[in-house]
C-alpha cells in the first residue's frame, strides 16, 4: 500500500461494516452527484439484476469504471472482491474518495522522507539492506517507535501549519499546500482541465493529426524555416548564465 495512503487512513477508523455495506465510521458523506452516478453504473453492471454485481459484471464494465473513477480524481485500480450490493459499492467508493482526497491534501509532508531519516544502516549500493535484513519483531519494533515518532513528529508540524492558516482566515491557501511542491518560484497553480474516456482513447492523433511521415524534412521546417525557428529560446529552469 501507498504511504500516504496509510497515514490517510489513520485519521479515521477504517473497519467497514461488511454485513450493511455502509461507509466507515466517522466517513464522509456521499454527494448526490456522486450517489447517482455509483447507483447508474451498478445498474448497468448487474446485468442479471440480481442486486449484486460479481467479478465478472465488473469486468466486463471496467471500462465504464475507469471513466467514473477518471472522472471524480480517484485512482483505477480501486480493489473489490466477490459479489457487491450496491451498499457495499457505493461504499468501497466513498471510502476511497475520501483517502485520496486526504492523500492529495497531505501531498506537501514528505512522509516518506520522515521514514527515511529513522531508517538505519545500508549503503549507496544497497539503501535499505538494514530494512531487507529485519526480522519480523525488529520491523514491527522499528515501525512502533522510530517510524512512529517520525511521522507524527512531522504530522505536528503540518497540523500547526493548518491551524495558524485557519486562525488567519487563509482557507484557500490551506488547500494549495498540497500542491505547492509542483509550484515553481512561488508561482500560483492553475486548475487541470481534464477530459473524457474518448479523448483518451483518441489520443493526440484526434486533436492534431498524424505526424508527417518524411521526419527528417518535418524537423528542417520545424527548426529552420518556421516564423519563429530564429528567436532564441532559453528554458528559466535549464538557464546557468552561460
Amino acid at each position: 500500500a501507498r504511504l500516504a495512503e496509510a497515514v490517510a487512513g489513520l485519521t479515521e477508523d477504517c473497519n467497514e461494516d461488511d454485513a450493511s455495506g455502509k461507509a466507515a465510521k466517522g466517513g464522509w458523506e456521499t454527494t448526490e452527484e456522486l450517489r447517482g452516478k455509483l447507483r447508474d453504473l451498478f445498474d448497468e453492471m448487474d446485468l442479471n439484476k440480481d442486486g449484486t454485481v460479481d467479478e465478472e459484471e465488473r469486468a466486463a464494465a471496467s471500462g465504464l469504471l475507469n471513466e467514473l473513477h477518471m472522472e471524480f480524481g480517484l485512482r483505477t485500480d480501486v480493489v473489490f472482491e466477490g459479489a457487491l450490493t450496491y451498499e457495499a459499492f457505493e461504499a468501497r467508493h466513498v471510502r476511497e474518495w475520501e483517502v485520496t482526497r486526504k492523500e492529495q491534501a497531505l501531498a506537501g509532508v514528505n512522509v516518506l522522507r520522515a521514514v527515511a531519516e529513522q531508517l538505519p544502516g545500508g549503503s549507496p549500493e544497497t539503501p535499505l539492506s538494514q530494512l531487507e535484513g529485519m526480522s519480523q519483531e525488529e520491523l514491527l519494533r522499528f515501525c512502533r517507535r522510530s517510524v512512529t515518532a517520525g511521522v507524527e513528529a512531522l504530522l505536528r508540524q503540518h497540523q500547526e501549519i493548518l491551524r495558524e492558516g485557519r486562525r488567519q482566515g487563509d482557507g484557500d491557501k490551506i488547500a494549495e499546500q498540497g500542491n505547492s511542491k509542483f509550484a515553481q518560484g512561488g508561482e500560483v497553480l492553475r486548475e487541470a482541465k481534464f477530459g473524457k474516456m474518448e479523448d483518451f482513447t483518441t489520443g493526440l492523433v484526434g486533436k492534431i493529426g498524424l505526424p508527417d511521415p518524411r521526419l527528417m524534412d518535418a524537423m528542417m521546417r520545424e527548426h529552420c524555416m518556421r516564423g519563429d525557428s530564429k528567436v532564441a529560446f532559453s528554458p528559466g529552469n535549464y538557464d546557468r548564465g552561460g
